[in-house]
């Protein structure tokens, strides 16, 4: 590489692409004395080695630096914070250590910022979250180590992808998320991400592909997903997330789902029509599905009995399962005008459950604010349990789930009765 020494009197030298060329050895530090015009720089594929010289930081007409595909080692210098122009930067699948320089976050005008297999540690510099004309960034396949910064995710410019799977990351995913209203691909994979599936990923309305698998996640996947109509692709597999399946998760293309603890009846339709489109491995509190699955066609809870004891019939029947979403298509999204009655603790509304059978009802929607109404629900649910009486209202099920802010949500639904608003209490 030393040829680069004759070079420097090129001074109207705009671009240098010497990809793919077998090249050798090391960078001279005379490569920082190349023009001040030189836009583009390609040096990928080659089998270069050595530290990346601190004298990079001189090329600042640069908006174009691809060193990607060879054995270059050592820090990143920091001097790279000094390339104001720079648009794009690809340093990936090299033997890169250390920590991403804070200066990075100097490159106001990056467009895309690719550093991914390396041996990268440390914390993820927050101080790219001044990178405001950024539309993608890959820093997978790295030792990264720390929480996502908030302000990465404050990044409304980040459209195209954000990679920061195959890391060490820890903590919640921010509820900040939802400022990446135009982001295409999100992939946290393959980390040690922990806490809820964020109800704020809603906000993140350009959203096609949802890669959360590999990570310590738990709860349920947010109803307010639903919102997505563009996403086509989750992963959440190898989790410890648990619930039942949404329904709206149908409509994907791909879906893995698998090892969780995920429970209750696996629909039949859409994307859970194929094998090869989804998986539901290792959830062992699934039923139905369609045959292939070779799951149990439903469940029954109940305790082993003894080889003495006699197994007695239940007379109960199994409740009707609802969602957050059905209840608020059932009252018009509890409108004023389905307001049926309201009391210290509840507010009522009727509606129409099943639109093909007119089946109506009223939804008793409990108070959380109130501190009494979780323990009033619950006291509740069991005294309806224990109880049949002609003259009480007939209750039909209950709902405990996340409205789509991701807000805990309660109710009570009974059987329609005109004139009757005794339940709000």
């Amino acid at each position: 590489m030393k040829f680069l020494d004759s070079l420097e009197n090129c001074t109207k030298l705009e671009t240098l692409d010497l990809s793919y060329c077998n090249f050798q050895g090391e960078l001279p530090r005379s490569l920082g004395n190349l023009s001040n015009n030189l836009c583009e720089l390609y040096l990928y594929e080659n089998q270069l080695h050595g530290n990346l010289p601190t004298s990079i930081g001189n090329l600042v007409g640069l908006n174009r630096l691809r060193l990607d595909g060879n054995y270059f080692t050592g820090n990143i210098p920091s001097t790279i914070g000094n390339l104001k122009r720079l648009q794009a930067i690809d340093l990936c699948q090299n033997q890169l250590a250390g920590q991403i320089p804070d200066s990075i976050g100097n490159l106001s005008s990056m467009i895309t910022i690719s550093l991914f297999s390396n041996k990268l540690e440390g914390i993820i510099p927050s101080s790219l979250g001044k990178c405001h004309s950024m539309l993608e960034l890959y820093l997978n396949d790295n030792k990264l180590n720390g929480k996502i910064p908030t302000k990465l995710f404050q990044l409304s410019s980040l459209s195209i992808k954000l990679n920061l799977s195959q890391n060490n990351l820890i903590g919640s995913i921010p509820t900040e998320v939802e400022n990446l209203k135009m982001m295409d691909v999100l992939d946290l994979s393959e980390n040690n991400l922990s806490g809820k599936v964020p109800s704020s990923l809603s906000g993140c309305a350009s959203l096609s592909s949802l890669l959360l698998a590999n990570n310590l996640l738990q709860g349920m996947i947010p109803p307010s997903l639903f919102i997505l109509k563009g996403l086509v692709e989750l992963d959440v597999s190898h989790n410890n997330l648990s619930g039942q399946i949404p329904k709206f998760l149908e409509r994907l293309k791909y879906l893995n789902m698998s090892y969780n603890d995920f429970e209750g009846e696996v629909p039949t339709s859409g994307v859970f029509a194929n094998a090869t489109t989804f998986s539901v491995l290792g959830n062992s509190r699934l039923c139905g599905g369609f045959i292939e699955l070779d799951l149990p066609k439903s469940y029954a809870w109940c305790r082993k009995k003894s080889k003495n004891q006699l197994s007695q019939p239940s007379t109960r029947k199994r409740l009707l399962q609802v969602s957050y979403n059905q209840l608020l298509k059932a009252t018009n999204g509890f409108s004023e005008a389905n307001l049926i009655g309201n009391g210290g603790s509840s507010f009522v509304y009727k509606g129409i459950l099943d639109e093909d059978i007119n089946r109506f009802v009223a939804v008793k929607v409990i108070h959380l604010q109130n501190i009494r109404a979780q323990r009033s629900f619950m006291r509740e649910c069991e005294t309806w349990r224990k109880i049949r009486h002609r003259n009480l209202l007939k209750i039909i099920t209950s709902c405990s789930s996340v409205d789509f802010q991701g807000n805990d949500f309660k109710a009570l639904v009974y059987e329609f009765m005109p004139n009757r608003c005794s339940m709000c209490t």
